[in-house]
């Protein structure tokens, strides 16, 4: 993680890169770090905990975490459409990109990532159809499913 950190925390980057230059809720390490010219090495300690199960052939996947009003408004929107619905959401990924909650994520963070934005909104609208099930059942004090 060092190794991707070094010219700068890469989440702070990701989230600069996806929000628009001068959008207030930016933040970003702009700091250019060490030379790109030099060379790197990655020395390995504990090679044992390297090929550990664990470790070995898994990802390796830092996140980073947005945060916009644009998004919570937009997750508002679908919540209250399924609470509305009778514990069935039946909004569609056209119906949410007509909504003018849909229209101010993609200029808060640009066209250019509304693929990515019509992504989350696919595995949001799976996910609040599925969120409560199996139900959970309570005995002797254990939860079950």
């Amino acid at each position: 993680e060092n190794m991707i950190n070094e010219r700068g925390n890469i989440r702070d980057k990701v989230r600069a890169l996806m929000l628009k230059p001068g959008d207030d809720e930016k933040k970003g390490d702009e700091s250019v770090g060490r030379d790109a010219s030099r060379a790197s090495i990655l020395l390995i300690d504990e090679v044992d905990v390297f090929f550990n199960k664990q470790f070995y052939g898994e990802y390796y996947t830092p996140g980073a975490v947005l945060r916009h009003d644009c998004i919570k408004t937009m997750t508002d929107y679908m919540w209250n459409h399924y609470v509305g619905n009778s514990n069935q959401s039946t909004l569609t990924l056209s119906t949410m990109k007509s909504t003018d909650e849909y229209q101010q994520c993609v200029t808060v963070f640009g066209t250019e990532w509304a693929t990515i934005i019509d992504e989350q909104i696919k595995c949001m609208l799976a996910d609040i159809n599925t969120f409560d099930s199996p139900k959970y059942v309570l005995k002797d004090d254990k939860i079950g499913y």
